[in-house]
């Protein structure tokens, strides 16, 4: 079992979550961005995260957001699980949306690396 995360507040992170299989569930739409936007703003109030960039790729989304409060695992958790239900609801489908490992956490130090992102 791998140790858990390190959440230090005031990190700057790149968050990642990827779709069941590399599937398209996420594919663009007016739904979708929507849905990701509202979900996203209503967990990073909710666990204090300021969230700087958002793209929904069609089979994954990316997130840059600096972690105020040391609690991006509760965000993260939250908003894909919004995010999911909202479109599995809209597909009529009930299987898993998201893939089954966590999801990916970098911390990026630089500058440089912030605005490569």
């Amino acid at each position: 079992m791998t140790p858990p995360r390190r959440h230090i507040a005031g990190q700057v992170v790149l968050l990642t979550r990827r779709c069941f299989q590399r599937r398209f569930f996420l594919r663009p739409d007016s739904f979708i961005n929507s849905v990701a936007r509202f979900e996203t703003a209503r967990a990073s109030v909710r666990h204090g995260q300021a969230v700087h960039a958002s793209m929904v790729m069609s089979n994954h989304i990316h997130q840059i957001s600096t972690d105020t409060t040391g609690r991006r695992s509760e965000f993260m958790r939250d908003a894909m699980r919004e995010i999911s239900r909202a479109r599995n609801y809209y597909l009529k489908r009930r299987d898993s949306l998201w893939d089954g490992r966590p999801f990916g956490d970098t911390v990026l130090l630089k500058r440089e690396a912030i605005e490569r992102k």
